[in-house]
């Protein structure tokens, strides 16, 4: 760390758990001191933690988000490989059902890694708390943020029994999630409601954790059938940590699938295509079905905002949850602390500070977001059951969508390009060149 790059004593982030450890990375070299506060008491090994309900439920850092991560803790890859994750090519060892028919290979050569989301997020944090600038407080709650000027100035923790602890920071991040508070704690001291885009997706999936037994299915490892309208069921089956399936399957509006066992398996047997079924008829399960609700995905739009305190920066969840299908949350929390790492780099190599941190921060996330949420909201929207705007032009866009998707399964070249904005390589308007548009027009006038 030079002296030239140091923008402040102290910097607190609100939760640690992915996103905050992402955060907490990105920021290293700018503070003296990066605290992260932890609500729940953190486990020494891989385990679910009550604190992320979500946490016993499938999760994926797509391959940007998994590039993110190596460069802000160098050896990551190697730590997860060694604790347990299991290595993934995505032409060999992933397959997805969707309309009727299983994916071919794209020839992308793309890897990824299949865990628990415990193992994960415990090597994160093995990395971060390697580097002696980061510590975390465990059990500290916050109960509210200092605001002095309109500048947030650190945190309160609530210590109990009405005692309270007073933290000052040069900046706080929030990433404590779906549930943070900031959005209410903006309104009430006087800076507006937080314009936010909704989709009532109404999700509920189920999740296990069964033995694994040798493949007879001749399928790859991690299979996923994804939701077809109007039927609104999906399931995967993934392998993780000392040879395990994690089996989730999900269902929109009513059509929930069973916390019990046997009820379980028949809902994955019903799936147009048997491969969850076969794969854990027979497997004895550990532990017990866990279920989750989504009943929205939604983005609130603080770059829209015209004040917003200084001293205070969201990242993750906090600005916008995704349908989790996608596999998208994670890796947009990565970015999100990648485009934070990057505007403190710009102002130490000038010479500033940390004043109006936010105005360059919150344009820079939102095209990101808009990256990732403009592709699933189409996908959302086309089930009945979805609560969200459709424009006049939905029907074409989603007409357009689905005619991707078919030329798609006939075109290497293009499922290549898919693969590569689906992991947030490329962006998404290079499936839009001149080329490809036409090619698109061509099928869409065959198919009529």
């Amino acid at each position: 760390m030079s002296s030239g790059s140091v923008l402040g004593n102290r910097v607190v982030v609100i939760g640690a758990g992915v996103g905050g450890l992402f955060a907490a990375g990105a920021m290293r070299g700018h503070f003296r001191e990066i605290i992260l506060l932890e609500k729940d008491p953190l486990p020494a090994s891989p385990e679910f933690r009550m604190g992320v309900p979500q946490g016993p439920h499938g999760h994926a850092v797509l391959k940007r988000g998994e590039n993110i991560a190596e460069s802000l803790f160098p050896g990551f890859r190697e730590a997860l490989i060694k604790a347990g994750g299991v290595p993934l090519n995505m032409d060999k060892d992933a397959i997805r059902y969707e309309s009727g028919r299983w994916s071919s290979p794209a020839n992308t050569d793309l890897t990824i890694y299949s865990q628990t989301r415990a193992l994960l997020e415990h090597v994160l944090r093995q990395c971060a708390l390697a580097n002696g600038e980061i510590t975390i407080r465990q059990g500290a709650r916050v109960s509210g943020m200092i605001l002095s000027n309109g500048i947030v100035r650190g945190v309160n923790l609530d210590m109990g029994g009405g005692a309270v602890e007073s933290l000052q920071a040069d900046l706080v991040v929030d990433a404590s999630g779906r549930s943070s508070t900031t959005p209410q704690w903006l309104e009430d001291n006087g800076f507006g409601e937080v314009p936010s885009e909704r989709l009532g997706i109404n999700l509920c999936y189920v999740t296990g954790i069964f033995a694994a037994a040798p493949i007879t299915d001749g399928k790859p490892k991690l299979c996923t059938l994804r939701e077809s309208a109007p039927g609104v069921r999906g399931g995967t089956v993934m392998p993780v940590e000392n040879n395990r399936w994690m089996v989730t399957l999900n269902g929109r509006h009513n059509d929930i699938p069973p916390s019990e066992l046997d009820g379980f398996l028949a809902y994955a047997k019903a799936l147009p295509d048997p491969v969850v079924y076969e794969r854990i008829r027979d497997a004895p399960i550990e532990g017990r079905l866990r279920r989750f609700i989504i009943p929205e995905s939604y983005w609130r739009h603080y770059e829209k905002m015209p004040v917003f305190p200084g001293g205070l920066i969201p990242v993750g969840d906090v600005i916008a949850g995704f349908n989790p299908v996608f596999g998208q949350g994670m890796t947009v929390a990565a970015i999100d602390a990648e485009h934070l790492g990057a505007l403190l780099d710009e102002r130490a190599a000038a010479g500033g500070g940390l004043e109006d941190l936010w105005k360059d921060y919150f344009p820079r996330a939102a095209e990101s977001i808009g990256a990732a949420w403009g592709g699933t909201s189409i996908y959302d929207l086309q089930f009945e059951s979805t609560v969200g705007v459709r424009s006049d032009d939905y029907p074409m866009r989603l007409a357009g969508f689905r005619a991707m998707q078919e030329l798609a399964a006939e075109d290497v070249e293009l499922r290549q390009k898919q693969m590569l904005v689906g992991n947030m390589l490329l962006p998404p308007s290079s499936l839009y060149t001149p080329d490809i548009l036409a090619r698109l027009q061509a099928h869409m006038n065959k198919a009529t």
